[in-house]
Order: C-alpha cells, then structure tokens, then sequence
C-alpha cells in the first residue's frame, strides 16, 4: 500500500481520492483558466501522467469494492476517449449500487464514446447511442441533475431520425432538457452553453429565427459568465449566429478568440478567412458596381422604377456564396447608382436572380443597414483599417420580383437543414 495511505481511515482515503479526481477534472475542463493558454498543448501529456499515477493509488488502497471501482471509473472518464475498463467498472458499480445516478451518466458518456468511435457491435452502429439514452433517463429517474441532462440534450441532437420531423421533434425535446438543466443551476455555464448549441442548432434545422437566435446568444454570453469563456466551441458557435445577424465585426472577433482557445484547430481560423474575403468582396463589388459595363448598367438601371414608395428596384451586378447560413447574397444598384449588398433568407437554393436581371424589393420587407468589418493592421496588414458596404436584408423572399415577375411562394424555402456538428 502506498505511503501516503498508511494510517488514514478508509472515509479519509475516500475523501481525499474524491478531491483529487476533481481537481484532475477541472484541470482537463478549464485547464487555460487555471494555467495559461500557451500550455494548452501540455494538458493532454500531464493530466494522462497524473491520472495514471492516480489509477495506480486507488488499486492498491483499501477502498471497498464500490468506491473503489466508482474512483477507477471516474478517473479514466476524464480522458475524452472511450475506454473499456471504465465501462466495465461503472457496470460493476451498478450491479451493486443501482440507485447511483452519477454512474448511469457516466455509463452513458463512455457508451455514447463507444458509438462515436466505432468500437461498438459494427452490425448494430448505434446501439451505444441507443444505450446511452438509456442510461442518461435512467440517470434522471434516480436524480434530476444538470450532468445527465446536459448529456441528454446533447445526445438527441445528433441521434439517429429516420426522417425531418423525427429531427426536428429530438431537437424541440433538446432544447426541453436543456432548459431544465439552467433551471436545476443558473449558474452553471456547462447548461448554459447546452441551451445555445440546442436553440442554435433548432435554428439551422428550421430557419426560425425567433427565438431561436436571440436566446441561443444570451446563452452563449451566459455560458461565458459562468465558466466557459475558455470554452473555443463557445466562440465559434457564437460566431455563427452573429454572422446570421450580420454581425461582422462581432462574429471575427469571436473566431479570433476560438482560434486562440484552441490552437491546434484550423477551422475557427478558416471560417475568418472566409468572414474577411466574403466582406472584402461585397465591398470591392459594391465600390465596383460589379463587373458591369457602365452603359449596360445605365440601360438597365433606364428600367428601373425611380422614386417608388413602396417598393425598390435593383439591378443585379455579382453574386457571392460563402455561407449555408445565408442561401442567396448579390450585389444590386439602385437607381441613385448606389450599391448594396442584399442577403436573402429562407430562399430555395438555386432560385435566385440573375446578373443583369432587375429585382423588386418590397420597402416592408427589406432592413438597410451599413454594415462594417473592422480590422487591425496586424490582423489583415492587406486590408483596409474597415471594410465597409452598404446592406439590405431580406428575411422572406415570398414577395420579390424579378424582371417586375413576383415570384410567390415557390421562391420561399419552408425547410432548410444541415448536419454540421456544433458541438
């Protein structure tokens, strides 16, 4: 037996293992907070080391069969990969102690492990997603707990439907969870950034925007409140949604500190290249008028209704396409020859004008705005200190004309789904 547990009673080695594994697993969860981020790369070498060190001590202490299984179990559930000796020490703790909801959780997360990386029965792919339910409910049907919901709501975002309202029905019963699990901790930034990744993704399956949008950002803000600032997914995500709000300034700020929290991902980085290149364009396309010929622009632009009250007419100078978020973008000139860039929402893909044609904007229905991205010399020393464009945004596209042509409803998308995980 080792030295440090000689003499000490069997509830003092069980308290101070307990202290030990939590502070194991809050170095793993917020390991930039309690360090620094220039070390991030070390975590995964030290906190293995240690836990391996930790794994040793509690097999040779004289916890009882239980705790000392339940201790081995979260020990090497704090490493993110599946592993079969936890599952199979969690099992051993249920045979024995069936009312231990934290154990269901944690049986859950190690099976969820297991389906996601493909180690599971290959003729049934997701049973471990299907027993991973399973646990997570039986976890809630001993305690309501924040663990075992956030899991949950988790887990139904990415479980296996067999059609879209399958989809959207997980989603909706997603966000039910999640939302328990705030009302269980308010200040639990781990249920906070579960209810905006379910509201988020609730978003992108359907394209409602209320109040999908505005709560999933407050979440992500509460989330940062509450422990979770370091979180890179939290940024990233955040991203997404201030780029639906055309947000642009905002959205690369937040992919700069994404791809700060986590240097060893491309994509928060990529995903602001991309930010910076659809901004640049849409301002060298409007400064520009698009490619145009100015005597073919001035001959269409002749079509165009001037000074109408209740409605605007652009002609169509260049196209962009850079995100899902946003099914159509063009560039149209009014006709004071001033350019815009105009972002269509919930439009069927591959509907949109084309250029050279005249489009008709309801005045109700259209949102100008000036829209700016700002950039530091070190950031972008190619760009300009702001790239700035004037904006129009059209939410529902049902009322547009083309070439004085309304194109009704069948121009109006009534459901938009991706499968791009967010987690």
């Amino acid at each position: 037996m080792n030295s440090r547990m000689r003499n000490i009673s069997p509830q003092s080695i069980e308290q101070t293992i307990e202290e030990e594994i939590a502070n194991l697993k809050g170095q793993w969860d917020h390991w930039a907070e309690k360090f620094s981020i220039e070390t991030l790369g070390q975590r995964d070498e030290r906190i293995r080391s240690e836990v391996k060190v930790l794994l040793k001590r509690v097999e040779e202490s004289e916890l009882g069969n239980v705790a000392k299984h339940y201790a081995l179990a979260r020990l090497r559930n704090i490493l993110p990969e599946f592993d079969e000796k936890a599952k199979e020490s969690i099992e051993r703790v249920l045979k024995l102690d069936p009312l231990n909801f934290d154990a269901w959780t944690l049986l859950g997360e190690q099976c969820w492990r297991m389906a996601v990386e493909g180690k599971g029965d290959p003729k049934k792919p997701f049973d471990g997603m299907v027993q991973a339910k399973r646990n997570f409910e039986e976890s809630l049907k001993k305690k309501k707990n924040v663990h075992a919901l956030c899991n949950l709501s988790m887990l139904l975002r990415s479980y296996p439907s067999k059609n879209s309202k399958e989809k959207y029905d997980n989603l909706q019963l997603s966000v039910q969870k999640a939302k328990e699990a705030v009302s269980l901790d308010a200040e639990s930034g781990l249920a906070w950034y579960n209810l905006g990744n379910a509201h988020l993704q609730l978003y992108i399956l359907t394209f409602e925007t209320e109040p999908h949008v505005k709560t999933a950002l407050v979440s992500y803000e509460k989330a940062q409140k509450y422990g979770q600032f370091y979180n890179p997914d939290v940024h990233y995500n955040k991203a997404q949604l201030e780029i639906f709000a055309e947000k642009w300034s905002d959205a690369y700020d937040s992919l700069l500190l994404s791809a700060r929290f986590d240097p060893e991902s491309k994509r928060a980085k990529e995903r602001s290249e991309v930010l910076v290149d659809f901004c640049s364009r849409a301002a060298l396309l409007c400064k520009n008028k698009g490619k145009m010929r100015p005597k073919r622009l001035a001959e269409l632009l002749k079509k165009c209704e001037k000074d109408a009250k209740t409605s605007t007419d652009l002609v169509v100078v260049g196209h962009l396409t850079h995100f899902d978020y946003i099914p159509f973008a063009f560039v149209g000139v009014d006709t004071s020859s001033e350019a815009h860039l105009v972002t269509v929402y919930n439009m069927v893909k591959g509907q949109g004008p084309l250029v050279g044609d005249i489009v008709t904007i309801p005045t109700s229905d259209m949102k100008i705005s000036k829209s700016n991205l700002s950039l530091t010399k070190s950031q972008a020393e190619e760009e300009a200190a702001a790239i700035e464009f004037s904006s129009i945004r059209v939410e529902r596209p049902s009322k547009l004309a083309f070439n004085k042509k309304i194109r009704g409803a069948s121009l109006e998308a009534k459901l938009f789904c991706r499968t791009e995980n967010l987690e």
